[in-house]
């Protein structure tokens, strides 16, 4: 467990949350899984549980072995996992992509969602930084969603259907809708609506 902090609480007195992130010696450098928890009178109560779940959890990362393959080589990208939940639980997430013209997708894909694991793939350092959310699919095949920098691993933006002003790519982040193969390869590109 690295990178841990504890927020305090309004009163001033205990903490009332815990983050941090575990990597474990089994999975493969970079990957690690973000853990977010409450904390109840200075206990972490869910780390246990969040623990015991970690290696299930990360498990379809470890199969994949495209998503493993972009953390060979120890270069600069990391794939972070959540603890928890999934993409579809972003109360947010269609209102944003519904801006660019791609909530029918965001309705279509909710399910898929639901069944596969969300990650989010770090590439780049401090200064010069690429960030993208994915869904990894029970099938193997993969749903990238959401990305900001100048792109993502070797595609542009206007190849993964971005429409939008230059000055857009690198303060927020970008929705799209690319299907992938499970070996990586583009499927399908959802254009965004133009602007």
């Amino acid at each position: 467990m690295t990178n841990y902090w504890m927020p305090v609480a309004n009163d001033g007195r205990f903490p009332d949350g815990w983050t941090s992130t575990l990597h474990r010696t089994n999975w493969t450098v970079s990957l690690v899984m973000r853990v977010h928890s409450q904390v109840e009178q200075g206990v972490v109560r869910l780390l246990p549980r969040l623990l015991d779940s970690a290696d299930a959890r990360v498990r379809p990362i470890l199969q994949s072995s495209w998503v493993v393959g972009l953390l060979r080589g120890g270069g600069t990208r990391t794939i972070e996992v959540a603890g928890e939940g999934s993409m579809a639980n972003d109360p947010y997430l269609r209102g944003h992509m519904a801006k660019v013209g791609l909530g029918e997708l965001y309705d279509q894909i909710k399910p898929l969602m639901e069944q596969g694991l969300a990650f989010t793939l770090r590439e780049g350092t401090v200064f010069k930084s690429r960030t993208s959310e994915w869904i990894l699919l029970p099938n193997g095949k993969l749903v990238l969603v959401r990305f900001s920098g100048d792109g993502v691993l070797g595609w542009s933006p206007q190849e993964l259907g971005f429409r939008g002003p230059e000055g857009q790519l690198r303060d927020i982040y970008n929705m799209v809708g690319v299907f992938l193969t499970p070996e990586g390869q583009i499927e399908k590109v959802v254009q965004q609506a133009g602007r």
